[in-house]
């Protein structure tokens, strides 16, 4: 196949453009290390609280989580156009033949290991009977406001069943973090709880528990490693 002078010089020319531009590129950027500020929140008994409470023979212990945090980056891809030379350094993958191109920008995002509040409850049972929790009511009240939150939060304490002299952990859950203040005192409240029968199955008795924590965010500094901005591609 015979190439013409114009061909040739024209090849040379993409080739030569190629090959100073690939010479003169940048060595990729380095990862950066920024300081991100991280509000953890903690829970703790009111003085006034008795963590774990004694009525009509149900004992019903509360305990608390402990909140901590996390920093990771997360990619962000915009689109854009690379230059006719800068095509020639970014990479493509994919089966296709169409390129996409696009920046991937990296930034911090701040996760805690609960996004919702959590209560462990650990009860005993000194009756003389079954305990059931169906029945009771369960609810949360933050800094002076009724919070609604969703019935399945609370199903396994609805759901219990405890034989005589004997004891069950269970979990309930609140509402969002998100939604709390961060100061707050926050009121949890389980409402009849029934703790008396009579032989043919009559609610004799019920008992109400409520318990008063103070909710406090603290801001703390956490280093995370960001990678640097990319350049990539993809063909589809």
């Amino acid at each position: 196949m015979r190439i013409s002078a114009v061909s040739f010089a024209l090849m040379f020319t993409v080739v030569a453009a190629y090959g100073s531009d690939k010479k003169a590129a940048t060595p990729p950027a380095e990862p950066s290390v920024v300081n991100v500020d991280v509000a953890v929140p903690s829970l703790a008994p009111s003085p006034e609280t008795k963590t774990t409470q004694l009525k009509g023979g149900v004992q019903i212990a509360m305990d608390t989580d402990v909140y901590t945090a996390d920093v990771r980056p997360v990619f962000v891809d915009t689109p854009f156009q690379p230059g006719f030379k800068e095509i020639f350094h970014i990479g493509c993958t994919g089966p296709g033949t169409q390129p996409t191109y696009f920046i991937r920008d990296f930034k911090p995002r701040v996760t805690l290991n609960h996004d919702r509040l959590v209560l462990h409850l650990h009860i005993t049972n000194n009756l003389p009977r079954v305990f059931r929790g169906a029945g009771a009511l369960i609810q949360f009240n933050i800094a002076g406001k009724t919070i609604h939150v969703d019935p399945n939060g609370y199903g396994d304490f609805i759901n219990a069943i405890i034989p005589p002299r004997s004891t069950q952990d269970i979990d309930i859950v609140g509402p969002e973090v998100s939604i709390i203040p961060p100061q707050a005192t926050i009121g949890v409240f389980i409402y009849d709880v029934v703790t008396k029968m009579d032989d043919a199955g009559n609610i004799k008795e019920k008992q109400d528990f409520e318990w008063y924590y103070n909710w406090a965010s603290q801001t703390t500094t956490k280093q995370v490693t960001m990678p640097a901005e990319q350049k990539r591609c993809i063909r589809q």
